[in-house]
């Protein structure tokens, strides 16, 4: 299901449709620019993709200490996490993950070739595929526990509640809302690319 996209009301650039400096303003939302300014939304875009960048570094740091790539540590902690419940398929992994059946299953076939995951097709649907950890799989994902509570702990530290609930909640409406803007800067893309 696609969230529908709030129109938010263009307004007029500062005469001069400049924001500070020499560059150009880069957003038209008034929520978006400080007395007309969009200093602190470019300086929080130039944060975002600096925190983006480090993340995955943990990321992969976190994941060679039991031999994984990021991509598979994600998928082997998502398949833990909805273990508990129904089934785990394929699907609900992509959907957890915000990204493709395809790269789940490309990605599932290394962690069952490292044999910390089992796969089994589900009896009341043939097509689906059920993804469960092994007991190795079990036991990495409990040999990262403490050091993942220290790291996490460490990189949310001085968050209080209600910022940590703030940030959750702004991070989901951002990942809903970056399919519509790429979406937009790949048609701008094909318009302005080679001849």
């Amino acid at each position: 299901m696609t969230a529908r996209r709030q129109v938010i009301p263009r307004a007029a650039p500062p005469a001069s449709g400049r924001g500070t400096g020499v560059a150009p303003l880069t957003v038209n939302d008034p929520a978006l620019l400080v007395e007309g300014s969009d200093a602190r939304f470019r300086r929080l875009i130039y944060d975002l993709y600096s925190f983006s960048t480090r993340l995955d570094k943990l990321r992969g740091a976190i994941s060679r200490t039991v031999g994984l790539t990021g991509r598979q540590y994600h998928i082997l902690l998502v398949v833990a996490e909805l273990g508990g419940g129904p089934p785990v398929t394929v699907n609900k992994v992509a959907e957890a993950l915000r990204t493709s059946a395809a790269f789940v299953t490309k990605e599932t076939g290394a962690l069952i070739r490292a044999g910390l995951m089992d796969k089994a097709a589900n009896p009341k649907d043939r097509r689906a595929v059920m993804l469960r950890l092994t007991a190795k799989g079990e036991a990495a994902i409990d040999a990262l526990a403490p050091a993942l509570r220290t790291i996490n702990d460490d990189l949310f530290a001085n968050i209080g509640a209600g910022a940590f609930r703030a940030l959750a909640e702004t991070m989901a409406r951002l990942v809903t809302n970056i399919d519509a803007a790429l979406a937009v800067a790949e048609r701008i893309s094909r318009k302005k690319g080679p001849k």
